[in-house]
């Protein structure tokens, strides 16, 4: 059972219930939708108090070889915070205040959701080895929107604790297994952490437009502070549209090429030296052509859709004159090479 799927439905039935429907429907509707959530148990560990690694990033699919993988979970993620932003919508319209604890919860797992997104970038130059900070944890000086695509550990399926907490769902696993595999890209290279590629992060402005728009400028959750090196940041909207600042200058930076710079090159994603060791080894096929382009690092085709979603989250004109370089960029290289 693909967890896109799940996904998919649970974000497509948020979509379709925020537009007016007839009473019957809706709650027809509204029943399919917490059924769905409900079954996302299966699929990821929630935080508690605190981001945790692994926690709180959906996982791709888990199947009847008791194996439950994560791989483009940016993707996830992107969809998650999307489908959390219209929940949060559709309970102040069906009557629910702020504070009460329905929507109090919603709140706590779209916090914990964009925390995911943070520790994913302090954690990257850990994984790589080129961390401003000693040790592990977290590192304001790492926060700089270069990702990794997820954290979730080798001990997730050695760790009662974790194994339990993915089978706790009301909603019957479809296959009846447990968990006894995690396929994850940060045991599955030798370099824990495979990297982001620019389709990720198209995927994670998907997200921040939806809590942009959904989502009240000042609403946060019990006003906890976001990790996200601002050490003030309590605001939904604000923190998404911290992130999009991070990850367009970022981009900009180094020419719309995602980069890795703890190795000074584009970032080679699903091309990065594997790990045979893991319990789904046999199963990491290999990848030819172009490492930049196989590892989706050329962002500067897509520029100008980065910079006409960055100025929806953040109301920056400055994003106006990104999108103009690149496309100038662009008319300059066609008249050079075929006009």
């Amino acid at each position: 059972m693909k967890i896109r799927l799940v996904i998919f439905c649970v974000f497509s039935i948020a979509f379709v219930e925020i537009n007016a429907q007839p009473a019957i429907h809706f709650n027809t509707q509204k029943e399919k939708y917490w059924l769905y959530k409900e079954g996302l148990k299966n699929f990821m560990i929630f935080s508690q108090d605190e981001s945790e690694f692994g926690c709180d990033i959906p996982a791709r699919n888990r199947d009847a070889n008791d194996v439950v993988r994560w791989s483009d979970e940016a993707r996830m993620i992107g969809y998650y915070i999307a489908t959390l932003s219209m929940e949060y919508d559709l309970q102040i319209k069906s009557g629910l205040s702020s504070n009460s604890p329905e929507v109090e919860q919603t709140k706590k797992e779209l916090f914990f959701a964009l925390e995911a997104i943070n520790r994913l970038d302090w954690e990257a130059e850990q994984s790589w080895d080129c961390s401003a900070c000693i040790g592990d944890g977290f590192c304001e000086d790492n926060i700089n929107g270069f990702f990794i695509r997820d954290d979730v550990p080798r001990d997730f399926e050695t760790n009662q604790t974790y194994i339990d907490k993915l089978n706790e769902s009301w909603v019957p696993i479809h296959d009846g297994h447990r968990v006894k595999c995690i396929a994850s890209s940060y045991i599955a290279y030798v370099k824990h952490g495979s990297e982001m590629s620019q389709d990720h992060l198209a995927f994670l402005f998907l997200g921040f437009a939806c809590v942009k728009h959904f989502l009240p400028e000042n609403e946060n959750y019990m006003n906890k502070i976001f990790s996200d090196g601002k050490s003030s940041t309590r605001s939904f909207v604000k923190e998404v549209q911290e992130i999009t600042v991070r990850i367009i200058d970022y981009l900009v930076l180094h020419d719309w090429t995602y980069w890795n710079i703890c190795e000074s090159r584009c970032v080679h994603g699903v091309n990065n030296e594997k790990d045979e060791n893991v319990c789904f080894a046999n199963e990491n096929g290999s990848h030819t052509g172009s490492l930049c382009e196989r590892g989706g690092a050329n962002a500067f085709y897509h520029a100008v859709g980065f910079a006409a979603s960055a100025k929806f989250i953040t109301e920056g004109s400055i994003y106006e004159q990104h999108a103009i370089n690149v496309l100038n960029s662009v008319y300059s290289y066609l008249h050079n090479n075929y006009w």
